[in-house]
């Protein structure tokens, strides 16, 4: 009876084995502001701020434009962001113009357990000198190096975010275990360079998939269990 439990056993989880391993992400903070502030210089203009830090979908959008002349110095900004058990959205935008400024954050920390298939897309864009966006992950793993292309076109610069057109090691596909930070950013202050409003963009996706158990231990397992089988056959016969 023993060694017949023993060998069903090793053939269950040799089994086992070979299928996909639940994926195990657990977020354990999130931080999301919108910010929107008036110049010293600007009468009339108001100015706001939103923060939530609990893991419920985010939404926000303000603009402070000045009354007195929305030509010269205004904001608006926004951020719609959620978190579902395997995927993380942000989209934002932060535009000033005058001595006005807007900020949108996202910050976000989560544990992952178990080797975990992601994939990400996004892309951000900015003025240089006023405004600025990015998106950083940290922790054990991190983007691959082709994982992120930038391009840029006149006074405007754009970064898309993709890790599914390239092979490792070049582009990373898997998270180890550990705990990571994830953080979108997308910001404009300061006087505007050469006149004119200026606006920085960030959106941004990231999926989380189970990652399967290496094939090799799943044949060794299984064919400890067939072993197993073999042997309780020989004891009966």
């Amino acid at each position: 009876m023993s060694k017949g439990f023993v060998g069903l056993s090793l053939l269950a989880v040799g089994l086992l084995a070979g299928l996909p391993a639940e994926a195990s992400v657990i977020y354990t903070s999130r931080t999301s502001t919108v910010f929107g502030n008036c110049g010293q210089q600007v009468v009339g203009c108001t100015s706001y701020s939103q923060t939530s830090t609990d893991f419920s979908p985010f939404s926000a959008s303000f603009s402070g434009p000045d009354p007195g002349n929305t030509d010269s110095s205004q904001y608006q900004v926004s951020q719609q962001s959620t978190l579902a058990q395997n995927q993380v959205t942000v989209s934002m935008s932060a535009y000033k113009q005058g001595f006005d400024s807007a900020s949108s954050s996202f910050d976000l920390h989560f544990t992952v357990d178990t080797p975990t298939d992601f994939t990400m897309s996004g892309k951000i864009g900015y003025w240089y000198w006023t405004t600025s966006a990015a998106i950083d992950l940290s922790g054990p793993t991190h983007f691959g190096l082709f994982d992120v292309t930038c391009s840029s076109s006149g006074d405007y610069n754009t970064c898309n975010y993709s890790n599914q057109f390239w092979i490792p090691p070049d582009s990373v596909k898997t998270l180890s275990p550990g705990d990571y930070e994830l953080r979108v950013t997308a910001a404009g202050g300061g006087a505007d360079y050469m006149g004119g409003g200026r606006n920085a963009t960030a959106n941004f996706t990231m999926t989380f998939a189970p990652a399967p158990v290496p094939v090799p231990a799943a044949v060794w397992l299984f064919a400890s269990g067939l072993l197993g089988l073999r042997r309780l056959k020989r004891s009966m016969s």
